[in-house]
């Protein structure tokens, strides 16, 4: 999975879907918000064992969101929505290696995938988890 957007985007359908996340839950997966990209958007669901709440990003222009590949992954809901709080950057670009996801700076976009490697070991700190 790969996809850029602005940062403010992000976390404000954050928020929406981290209200349906409980604190205190029995089964660890319910604390957790899956990111969905595919070639029409970004999908979030947060999740407890009572409700779900599930927001769409469309890929357009007017989010300046773009799905470079396809994937889904679940991520820790308030470690994840404090990283991306905490970026500088305004323009992000996030992307998964493995069971991880990670972001790249605006200012190391990168258009050839088999380079994302080599300059992801050399950048400390762009391991969200």
């Amino acid at each position: 999975m790969r996809f850029s957007l602005k940062k403010n985007e992000l976390v404000n359908r954050l928020n929406i879907v981290n209200r349906a996340i409980s604190g205190k839950v029995m089964i660890p997966i319910l604390s957790g918000i899956k990111i969905s990209a595919q070639s029409n958007g970004l999908t979030l669901i947060g999740s407890n064992s009572e409700i779900s709440i599930k927001t769409i990003i469309a890929a357009d222009q007017k989010n300046d969101l773009k799905i470079e590949e396809e994937g889904e992954i679940v991520v820790s809901a308030n470690f994840f929505t404090s990283i991306i709080k905490r970026l500088s950057e305004s323009d992000l670009q996030i992307y998964t290696e493995g069971s991880q996801i990670k972001y790249l700076p605006d200012n190391l976009f990168l258009p050839f995938p088999d380079k994302l490697q080599t300059i992801t070991r050399s950048y400390r700190g762009s391991t969200m988890l």
